[in-house]
């Protein structure tokens, strides 16, 4: 009944805001998915129905956003890049009915809920921030949470030590831990990997905020957002995670390629140490041990135990098993072929679970096909976010276009060995935040474009199609229109 009751008034809710403020209804789904599993776990000890808020925020989301690119093409239409995912989209509807045959309605939904729904939120991404001061905003919030973060996850290990003496070594697992050869905790959310994920996109991203230009107040805010995001990390020892972020942060440094922007890393970095002592002291050798282990476990994590997976998934017919059949949720239903849930002796190998490896779980549902128009929308994301970079470079936001995609990097290259793209907070984070990072160029352009400067001066902005510079010479500070779903030329004011 409560459950019932928190959904109608979510509902109410985002029905309300998205009416009055689509873009607020985004910024609120973006502060829900780092605390949705800690109000899952401990208010109502689900992760079934309650898991599904964000899902019905993202639906929302696309209903306001559609209305209002119904009333103003200008800012709120749909970016022409979005489009590039139609092909992926109609290959999925081309499947369905077999899969509806193969495996029956609800599972055949469960895939398209899985693979399809989010792919919009690249257009919501790209039109959450019509000006910067949003984006500061959201970026103070979303850092104000990361303390709270840290301190939770760590007095979860606390209080570990306080029950059994030696820390992250216990006999009983509690709920929403993991056992990874010491237990893990999850912080605020539902499973200790989701919260290593959102590690792996908030730590480069408290970085860039680092180097942007800001009110002091909000720089501090951002200094201890890193803190928290460095402290949760060690006492949560993701191993994938800090390999990532030893690989991904000196590319960060390579895209921006400027003094203030290298300096403030180097800023940056002083305020990790500072978060790795205070993470050192709750853990002690823990966190020393877990990252040594790496070394044993790379090549049955990367090559061994993805290359069995792709082997099992390319069993499946050209086309695919049928939607739905290796995604999140399929093991809680009854299969329409006869067991009641997934069993061992269903699959190839016993080891392997089908939606553990994102890109094997693709290939077994949607065939060779499915996973080609996929990596086809995803490198064209990566095309034009590299554009961004290029442009935001100059800019004291280029640090921060070079985290958000360092971050998409990342999620492409785990997706290889696990699937953070079937669950949150990745699959929220990585298509809003790739929409996000190819309007950044005309975020830019509103604070560093100068009265008097010669074109050649002027930020590149993005057109729709491609990076192009502005004509002519500015006289004042220029107002940046957004036609055709991206900035096309100035407007003097």
């Amino acid at each position: 009944m409560l459950i019932t009751l928190l959904l109608l008034f979510i509902a109410i809710a985002a029905l309300v805001v998205g009416a009055a403020n689509p873009r607020a209804l985004a910024w609120m789904l973006m502060l829900w998915i780092p605390v949705m599993g800690w109000v899952q776990l401990n208010l109502f000890n689900d992760s079934s129905a309650t898991v599904l808020i964000y899902e019905f925020l993202i639906i929302a989301l696309y209903g306001a956003f559609a209305v209002q690119a119904a009333r103003s093409e200008e800012t709120y239409g749909v970016p022409p890049i979005v489009w590039r995912a139609l092909p992926f989209a109609i290959w999925c509807a081309v499947l369905i009915p077999s899969s509806i045959a193969a495996n029956g309605v609800v599972v055949t939904l469960i895939g398209l809920r899985t693979y399809v729904l989010p792919l919009g939120l690249v257009w919501v991404g790209y039109r959450a921030f019509q000006h910067r001061r949003q984006l500061e905003w959201l970026s103070w919030a979303l850092m104000l949470q990361l303390p709270l973060i840290g301190a939770l996850t760590a007095s979860q290990v606390l209080g570990l030590t306080a029950m059994t003496g030696s820390g992250l070594i216990a006999s009983e697992i509690p709920v929403g831990f993991m056992i990874a050869g010491v237990i893990r905790p999850p912080g605020t959310f539902s499973a200790p990997g989701h919260l290593g994920n959102y590690l792996l996109f908030s730590i480069p991203f408290a970085m860039g905020l680092v180097a942007m230009r800001a009110q002091f107040s909000k720089r501090v805010v951002f200094a201890a957002g890193l803190v928290g995001a460095i402290a949760a990390l060690i006492v949560n020892t993701q191993r994938t995670t800090m390999l990532l972020l030893i690989l991904m942060i000196p590319l960060m440094i390579l895209l921006v390629r400027r003094v203030r922007g290298t300096s403030s890393v180097v800023l940056a970095v002083g305020v990790v140490v500072v978060a790795l002592s205070v993470g050192n002291e709750i853990v002690r050798s823990i966190f020393v041990d877990r990252f040594a282990s790496i070394q044993y476990d790379l090549y049955p994590t990367v090559v061994e135990s993805p290359m069995r997976a792709m082997r099992q998934a390319l069993q499946t017919p050209f086309v695919g098993d049928g939607l739905g059949t290796a995604s999140p949720g399929y093991a809680r239903l009854a299969n329409p072929r006869g067991l009641q849930t997934i069993q061992a002796a269903d699959m190839v190998d016993p080891s392997l679970l089908p939606a553990e490896q994102f890109m094997a779980a693709l290939v077994a549902q949607t065939g060779v096909p499915g996973l080609l128009l996929y990596a086809l929308f995803v490198g064209s994301l990566l095309k034009a976010g590299w554009q961004s970079v290029r442009v935001c470079r100059r800019t004291d936001l280029g640090m921060i276009a070079a985290a958000i995609f360092v971050f998409l990097i990342a999620t492409c290259l785990q997706s290889w060995s696990y699937s953070p793209l079937h669950y949150p907070p990745a699959r929220v984070l990585f298509w809003f935040w790739a929409g996000a990072l190819i309007a950044l160029p005309r975020l830019a352009a509103q604070q560093d474009a100068q009265p008097g400067l010669p074109v050649q001066a002027q930020p590149r902005v993005w057109n729709g199609r491609r990076m192009v510079a502005p004509r002519g010479r500015m006289s004042s500070p220029p107002v940046v229109t957004a036609a055709h779903g991206g900035p096309r030329q100035f407007r003097p004011s």
